[in-house]
């Protein structure tokens, strides 16, 4: 009885995890929480710049031209550009990274306005165009050292350092 109720509660963990599994397929989806994933798909495939729904009776591919994005494993991706971009935050400031994987990997880092606004690459200049209406914010990088990375989390919440940054100059 006793490894019946662990193994009853991880069955029900994990059913609750593939509920969120699914497409974007706009960007009201992302701000309303939701997903769409079909009763009958057994497996979800990603690629480059698309993913692949795959169910018992038929296939069906979502990239930009249909969908907004997708999650997976309570990570979230946008499509833009024919690229897939994660999206690493979404309170206030959505901010994106994308992995680029040649003979060096590294991660390029943008940010939008909007859920559905055009990705900009994360800079100063950037963040000053965009949020020339939030003198708070503009005073502060102006005030950040020229070595400090925006990008970087925070101890101990892991916070993205503008994610932070932008909360904070509308909460005060």
């Amino acid at each position: 009885m006793k490894t019946i109720i662990p193994t009853f509660l991880l069955l029900m963990l994990f059913a609750g995890a593939k509920a969120q599994d699914g497409v974007l397929l706009a960007a009201t989806y992302l701000d309303a929480n939701q997903v769409y994933y079909p009763q009958g798909t057994q497996k979800m495939l990603e690629r480059t710049n698309s993913v692949k729904l795959i169910g018992t009776d038929c296939k069906q591919v979502f990239s930009e031209n249909n969908a907004y994005g997708y999650r997976v494993n309570n990570r979230t991706w946008r499509f833009y550009e024919e690229k897939s971009y994660e999206i690493i935050a979404q309170e206030g400031i959505y901010i994106y990274r994308l992995a680029i994987d040649s003979q060096t990997s590294c991660d390029l880092y943008f940010f939008s306005k909007t859920s559905d606004g055009s990705l900009l690459p994360l800079n100063r200049k950037n963040l000053k165009k965009v949020y020339y209406d939030n003198p708070a914010l503009l005073e502060m990088l102006s005030l950040l050292p020229w070595r400090f990375h925006l990008e970087d989390p925070i101890p101990p919440f892991n916070k993205l350092r503008i994610a932070e940054l932008y909360l904070y100059t509308i909460a005060n």
